[in-house]
């Protein structure tokens, strides 16, 4: 479950920080694995996906910089257009 974490700016835009996963000690061998997959989101580039920043892990958890999405997240955006019909 994603928890949003904080707001910042970075490189001149807004973007945030969200926590969106715990690893467990039995994960903690899956950590590097982890990151990578989350250097892999940086190299996608398209007008539609919002923008990877960075992660890391802090006390066990794993936080995501990501470009702000100031109309929300798609699940947010597919509830919205679901209650107009």
């Amino acid at each position: 479950m994603e928890v949003p974490c904080c707001s910042c700016v970075v490189d001149g835009r807004l973007a945030c920080c969200s926590r969106v996963g715990t690893l467990l000690p039995c994960f903690l061998l899956l950590q590097e694995d982890t990151l990578n997959e989350s250097r892999l989101l940086a190299r996608v580039q398209h007008p539609n996906v919002v923008r990877y920043i960075d992660s890391f892990i802090q006390k066990a958890h794993l936080h995501i910089v990501m470009e702000y999405a100031p109309k929300g997240d798609l699940a947010q955006w597919l509830q919205r257009a679901q209650a107009q019909g």
